[in-house]
């Protein structure tokens, strides 16, 4: 199992395309673990931001971090579900 970054994760988060392929490359692989930092640094950049629609972002955060998106979402389709959202 691979770690992946704060980057990484928000690259997903912005649909970037190379990050949604090394997603799809983790979940094939077993899949991928992140961090609490990693949490505490995006929820603190989306609460800064002014740019984006917070509300939705803070809802895909909370999706990917929680017991029930590890158990069921994370799964089945690994990380390259948070890009589809």
């Amino acid at each position: 199992m691979k770690a992946v970054d704060t980057t990484f994760i928000i690259d997903l988060l912005r649909g970037d395309m190379g990050a949604v392929e090394k997603s799809e490359e983790f979940d094939e692989a077993g899949g991928a673990a992140t961090t609490a930092v990693n949490l505490f640094e995006i929820t603190y950049g989306i609460y800064r931001s002014r740019h984006i629609d917070r509300e939705h972002r803070l809802s895909e955060v909370e999706r990917l971090f929680s017991r029930r998106a590890r158990s069921r979402d994370m799964r089945g389709d690994g990380l390259a579900w948070l890009a589809r959202t």
